[in-house]
């Protein structure tokens, strides 16, 4: 920002990502108009104050932390009288970003051995193993129920892939490990969440899930 002290305004996308220092831009004092999209990686506190940016008249934030989006609304909304063209929009909770921001099927996406459309199924994938993982963490009947609703998104998951796969032959080596540690990650997730709840009776049989996966992939 050392080098831009006349910029007047700045935009910043992401596909989406993270943002650094975002209370570096307090130092382009002459900045009129800001506007992110899907970006996060910061907190409302770390954005600058109005009185930090005393010449803006532009301020458009879609697409943010839900705790960012929150603090940055009360802070400037008194300067909307004044003038202020303010447009705070898709606060994203902790579970978007988990199912989008943190999915690990993301860096699928733009490889040149894998269409587009099989990087947008994973992903699509993975948030629905997500959704089923949490809602086994928060309400579960028993051991055994558990299980079999385990056994049956291992099913689904290894399938989905079989089929992905069937004509193209995409999943080579690295894809295949990232199948499998992905699985072996929601897995934890769940054990973890049941011992947070110190539901120490209920095991996640970890062996049994990935013996399915082993004996249905056909990868």
């Amino acid at each position: 920002m050392q080098y831009y002290h006349e910029l007047s305004e700045l935009r910043l996308w992401g596909k989406p990502g993270n943002v650094s220092h975002i209370e570096s831009i307090q130092h382009l004092a002459n900045l009129q108009t800001f506007t992110t999209y899907d970006l996060f990686g910061f907190n409302g506190e770390e954005f600058p104050g109005p009185e930090q940016l005393p010449k803006l008249a532009t301020l458009w934030l879609t697409s943010l932390p839900a705790d960012a989006a929150k603090w940055i609304k009360t802070r400037y909304k008194k300067f909307v009288a004044a003038g202020l063209d303010i447009e705070i929009t898709k606060a994203r909770k902790p579970e978007w970003l988990a199912e989008n921001l943190n999915n690990p099927f993301r860096d699928w996406d733009g490889r040149d051995h894998i269409k587009a459309v099989h990087a947008k199924k994973a992903t699509q994938l993975y948030k629905q193993c997500l959704k089923e993982i949490r809602q086994l963490s928060q309400d579960f009947n028993n051991q055994e129920a558990m299980h079999k609703q385990l056994v049956s998104m291992v099913e689904n998951y290894t399938q989905t892939f079989n089929k992905m796969d069937a004509k193209t032959g995409f999943i080579e080596t690295v894809e295949r490990e990232e199948i499998y540690v992905v699985l072996t990650e929601l897995l934890d997730q769940l054990q973890q969440h049941l011992e947070l709840r110190q539901d120490d009776w209920v095991k996640v049989n970890h062996e049994e899930l990935y013996e399915v996966f082993d004996r249905l992939r056909d990868f």
